[in-house]
């Protein structure tokens, strides 16, 4: 616990050195595992104070549903889409010529993640507080952080001296998995939608047939 704290502290000054020292201390799979965990945790944990308000505006009567879903989002399906980005982003820089491993990235990804949770907490803290957009700039800023202290990680991780080249291709993958998650929901509620308006059009439809149907006229 005493690594932890100090390497938490130390790893916004000095981000490839504190890998560096926790690789050299013997850092195995549970402990990526555990970084991972507590860092889905904490997110969980920033998103609840928002929970009631998004209940309210998905015109629910309680913030379970909204709590239960996040929950299951968080630690049943965010951990395999996470070791599924750390793959990508690994197999990325082997192909730029990269020494490092799979397990590297991994440990690079998770630290960077369990690092940015604490902070997440506070803007979870505040998000009642602020107005909306003042949240969503304090969001991005987070992000760019991220980014900076993942691509240093990432360096260290994969053996590359300079980091900037890192931080380039990953700012260009960031981008690349935002648009394809908002292609992905942006289609899935145009099938939605699409779905409810047949839905909603079919006993108008059925109804007509039926009118139809029962004219003598038609019937000639």
């Amino acid at each position: 616990m005493k690594h932890l704290v100090e390497d938490l502290l130390r790893t916004w000054r000095a981000p490839r050195a504190v890998l560096a020292d926790q690789f050299a201390r013997g850092l195995g799979e549970e402990r990526l595992l555990a970084y991972l965990l507590g860092a889905c945790l904490l997110f969980f944990i920033a998103t609840l104070p928002g929970a009631a308000e998004d209940a309210a505006l998905q015109g629910l009567d309680s913030a379970t549903p909204v709590v239960g879903a996040r929950l299951f989002g968080f630690f049943f399906v965010a951990p395999l889409l996470l070791y599924g980005v750390a793959a990508l982003v690994h197999l990325v820089a082997r192909a730029l010529g990269a020494k490092g491993s799979y397990f590297r990235a991994r440990a690079a990804f998770f630290w960077s993640l369990f690092a940015l949770a604490p902070l997440t907490l506070v803007l979870g803290a505040l998000s009642t507080l602020l107005a909306p957009v003042v949240g969503e700039v304090i969001g991005y800023l987070l992000l760019a952080a991220f980014l900076l202290l993942w691509s240093q990680t990432m360096a260290e991780a994969e053996e590359i001296d300079d980091w900037r080249p890192v931080a380039l291709t990953l700012g260009v993958l960031t981008a690349g998995l935002f648009a394809l998650g908002y292609v992905a929901i942006d289609g899935a509620g145009l099938s939605a939608g699409l779905a409810l308006t047949v839905g909603r059009n079919r006993p108008r439809r059925l109804a007509a047939l039926d009118g139809r149907a029962s004219d003598p006229h038609l019937q000639r």
